[in-house]
């Protein structure tokens, strides 16, 4: 059986995240370090952007494709590591 989720703003995918990863990496992702101040800066620069969806729109040439550094990537995803003190 599968589910639909409706995604209409950040907040939305972190609560999808939070029901497919295991616990300690969704509390190690979705923290901050020290007093937390960059992850509230970035939670509130987030309020400002919405994802409008696009009905009726031809999606068969669709691409998420973008180039970096030179290399074209398929799929623009980053996650990175940081370390904590």
């Amino acid at each position: 059986m599968t589910t639909e989720y409706k995604i209409c703003n950040a907040s939305d995918y972190q609560i999808r995240a939070r029901s497919l990863l295991a616990k300690p990496l969704y509390e190690y992702l979705s923290s901050g370090t020290d007093d937390e101040q960059t992850l509230a800066e970035n939670t509130s620069a987030f309020k400002y952007w919405y994802l409008r969806p696009r009905v009726l729109r031809p999606v068969g040439s669709v691409s998420t494709a973008t180039m970096l550094f030179g290399q074209k990537l398929s799929l623009p995803v980053f996650i990175s590591v940081e370390r904590t003190c």
